[in-house]
């Protein structure tokens, strides 16, 4: 019994450790469940506080309440935040839910922070606040988000920032976000945007970056198309070799044709 909770506290799932802990003669089961509560306060865990406490046949004391609250505002947890700023018989002040916003914020999270804004502090997110989730949803590569937040700026940021999500979809490869960004500019793609787009999925060697790359083949005119099929079929070779490659080939040429033969006895040199 006694193994088994160290175990539930290394992992801190205090939960079940205190009811391992009320298997345990008394002067130990109390111990146990004193310094678990305390790990539950200084966690912010206000549900597992409430009942270890109940387990010790007591109410939490403001204090700990106090503790549990500032620990749920550092780390954003607006419904437990809630709840104990209930027990303590009082609303959530202004400063302590811009507190929790701009963890939100801070952590690209557009759908909460703005949800929070406006029912907790009535108003919208402010220009920089968007910029804020902004950055950290393109370090994220979260840039669906990333456009979303975009499309709420005022002109010129709404521009330069759709601009910028636009370099990062072509640099990534992400065709469909690179189309729709696009269209968000009222602009088209170039054929240096495809070809780019193209390398880098081939450089991904992964077959869903590679269908990606046979897309991204098919809208570039020729010679541009022929060049980006064969360079995708060469990596195919590289990396899966004949299967691979024949899959491949059938998708974006048919069967293989003669000249691939010379690109398959270079790579896999077992074709005469």
């Amino acid at each position: 019994m006694v193994e088994l909770l160290e175990i539930l506290k290394q992992q801190k799932d205090w939960k079940r450790a205190s009811k391992v802990a009320m298997h345990l003669p008394k002067p130990q089961r109390i111990e146990e469940l004193e310094m678990i509560l305390r790990k539950c306060v200084e966690e912010g865990r206000i549900g597992e506080a409430i009942e270890t406490a109940k387990l010790l046949k007591r109410k939490l004391k403001p204090e700990e309440l106090e503790m549990i609250l500032i620990k749920c505002i550092e780390m954003g947890k607006l419904r437990e935040a809630k709840k104990t700023a209930e027990l303590l018989n009082r609303e959530l002040k202004t400063e302590e839910i811009e507190m929790i916003l701009m963890k939100y914020i801070e952590e690209g999270g557009l759908s909460e922070a703005r949800e929070i804004a406006a029912k907790f502090l009535n108003r919208e997110l402010k220009t920089e606040e968007l910029e804020m989730i902004l950055i950290k949803c393109i370090e994220k590569g979260q840039l669906i988000m990333a456009t979303d937040a975009a499309e709420l700026l005022p002109e010129p940021q709404r521009s330069r920032w759709l601009e910028m999500i636009l370099i990062k979809c072509i640099e990534d490869g992400w065709l469909n976000g690179a189309i729709a960004t696009a269209r968000l500019l009222n602009r088209r793609l170039e054929t240096k945007d495809y070809e780019m787009m193209l390398i880098k999925c081939v450089e991904k060697e992964d077959s869903f970056w590679f269908y990606s790359a046979i897309q991204l083949a098919e809208l570039l005119p020729e010679p541009q198309r022929s060049k980006g099929l064969e360079t995708i079929l060469i990596k195919c070779i590289e990396k899966w070799g004949l299967d691979g490659a024949k899959e491949i080939a059938n998708l974006i040429c048919g069967p293989l044709r003669r000249e691939y033969l010379e690109i398959l006895k270079e790579y896999l040199k077992i074709l005469e």
